[in-house]
């Protein structure tokens, strides 16, 4: 079955159950929640579910601020989501928060364009980074991951440190950066290109002035990962060249590669809008769901909508 619901602070709410949609062992799955003008409707793989699932006094579409995906046992896993972003990210990946971003080939190449977006906080802001990462052979290093470079922004020294790290940090290059380029509230734009033998940095599509030369094989790159996110600074939105996301819906809305966790919506859900979800489906997977919520953590929260799909045996049905 599937039950759909909301929850209030800590009490859910009344149960609305339908019966379970097919899935098929080992074989991907799609999840779409469709935003109508008073209530949400449910499609996997295209068919709608029986049932519907109303806006529940106390909350509106604006009230949600995060997609949260659960599950993942027994070979169940989620793989891509899509979520409305701004206009500014268009084509990119809906970052998680605090993930780790994979490269789908193996390294970087020659002409390779690496674009975070985020939004800035406020001058207290402290640093925060775009990194490319490789992991470590074990036992070599304190820090796990070699960095193939680490664009490190120090806003409340004017100054951008870059650097890379192979059992252990290496020189610094320090080109100066106003904090004056970041203006609080508004989305920044970080650009790092691969050239020949050096990476070329973009701040708002202005160069940096200074690049920074390949000191380990590009090809060696295995994932991106942002860091930082104090006083309010945020990341929204990164492309990486080489992810390719599976055929879905073409709305122009971001991919992200997803796994369960909370990933952030960036602007106010109106009616027409559609939060899509894809995963692979494992015959022994315990309930998994697709949830949109007003806040994170595992405390109390509130859930505009939780779809929980439940697998036999646990219980044939979907609830909302």
């Amino acid at each position: 079955k599937v039950v759909l619901n909301s929850k209030a602070g800590d009490k859910w709410q009344k149960e609305i159950r339908t019966a379970m949609p097919a899935f098929t062992h080992g074989k991907s799955f799609t999840v779409r929640v469709y935003c109508g003008t008073s209530a949400f409707t449910i499609f996997v793989d295209g068919r709608k579910l029986g049932a519907t699932f109303p806006y529940r006094p106390g909350f509106t579409l604006k009230d949600v601020k995060y997609l949260h995906l659960i599950g993942g046992s027994n070979g169940m896993k989620w793989t891509y989501s899509r979520i409305p972003a701004p206009e500014i990210a268009r084509g990119a990946f809906n970052t998680m928060v605090n993930s780790n971003h994979y490269l789908n080939r193996g390294g970087l190449q020659v002409g390779d364009v690496i674009t975070a977006w985020g939004v800035f906080g406020s001058m207290q802001t402290g640093k925060f980074s775009v990194n490319i990462l490789t992991p470590a052979p074990a036992n070599r290093g304190s820090i796990k991951v070699n960095y193939l470079l680490h664009v490190d922004f120090r806003p409340y020294h004017d100054v951008v440190v870059l650097n890379s790290y192979k059992d252990g940090w290496q020189s610094e290059i320090r080109p100066r950066f106003s904090r004056n380029n970041f203006v609080t509230g508004k989305i920044f734009r970080v650009d790092i290109r691969v050239e020949r033998d050096r990476y070329r940095i973009y701040v708002n599509n202005k160069d940096l002035g200074i690049t920074f030369p390949h000191r380990l094989p590009i090809s060696s790159a295995d994932y991106v990962a942002l860091h930082g996110g104090s006083h309010g600074l945020k990341w929204t939105a990164l492309h990486l060249p080489t992810n390719k996301p599976p055929q879905g819906p073409s709305d122009g809305a971001p991919f992200t590669t997803a796994r369960s966790g909370y990933y952030q919506v960036y602007q106010d859900l109106k009616p027409g809008d559609k939060i899509i979800a894809y995963g692979v489906f494992a015959e022994r997977t315990a309930k998994f769901s697709v949830n949109l919520r007003k806040n994170a953590g595992s405390g109390p929260g509130d859930f505009m909508i939780h779809v929980d799909f439940r697998p036999p045996p646990h219980e044939n049905k979907v609830v909302l």
